[in-house]
């Protein structure tokens, strides 16, 4: 009898720790506002899943990030759950159309990567593992930028106070720091650049790089302001005349 129980009680015992053994369920979010809180403050990207009811595809989804690989590399993340029928305004922010729709994010809510519709586990994986891998590079990319784009504030700032040339030489060091990548960013700069040399009276000098912003730049905002720039540039540079204030400041 005693035998009996004991082998019982041994049997209990190893069901136990087999249950113990199965790893508890990942936490999920549903606030979007929470995860990027946490991802602040553990320094870890978001993972949102976009999902309905009726979603046939989400539920495999779901039941593929409950498999062993997945919970590895979705442990790395702060997790999200959305429900599409209900958060509207987060469909409309994120332009989510189809489902399911898995979307990575940084700790301000700015999208690093996208999966739209029914997708490969293999392929899924790839991407969560090279979005988290790369994360902190990313998150050293966006604080550079952050840094130029505080460069480019003062400059306007002595611009608007009437100094353009301490501005030119804050924007012209600023775009000795950028690259072709930041074309964006660039034709900003030289935008205020060319203001500056306004500024100084140095009309030519402005006039040429208004002229090719407004054939050139990205934005049909700055192609057209810098149209009309140019055409007070040209005008100003027939009435006066080239001056000897044509001298670019020293730092």
């Amino acid at each position: 009898m005693r035998s009996k129980f004991i082998t019982f009680l041994i049997t209990l015992l190893l069901a136990a720790g087999s249950f113990q053994a199965v790893p508890r369920k990942p936490e999920w979010s549903n606030s979007l506002p929470e995860a990027l809180r946490a991802s602040k403050e553990s320094g870890k990207p978001v993972f949102v899943e976009y999902w309905a009811v009726s979603c046939y595809y989400c539920k495999d989804l779901e039941i593929e990030f409950e498999t062993d690989e997945f919970r590895r590399v979705l442990s790395q993340f702060v997790k999200v759950r959305i429900n599409f029928d209900v958060e509207t305004e987060l469909v409309r922010r994120y332009q989510i159309r189809t489902l399911p729709t898995t979307l990575v994010l940084d700790d301000r809510g700015n999208v690093i990567m996208k999966s739209v519709g029914r997708t490969k586990r293999t392929v899924l994986l790839r991407r969560l593992t090279a979005a988290q891998n790369d994360y902190v590079h990313y998150l050293a990319q966006r604080d550079e930028a952050d840094d130029l784009r505080t460069l480019k504030r003062r400059g306007d700032y002595l611009l608007a106070s009437g100094y353009p040339d301490g501005a030119i030489i804050i924007l012209k060091d600023l775009l000795n720091r950028l690259t072709p990548a930041d074309r964006s960013l660039v034709e900003e700069v030289r935008f205020s650049l060319a203001l500056g040399y306004f500024g100084i009276r140095a009309f030519s000098q402005a006039a040429e790089i208004f002229r090719e912003l407004a054939d050139e730049a990205l934005s049909s905002q700055l192609r057209q302001d810098a149209k009309e720039a140019l055409e007070m540039a040209e005008l100003l540079m027939e009435v006066q005349g080239p001056t000897s204030s044509e001298v670019e400041p020293h730092s």
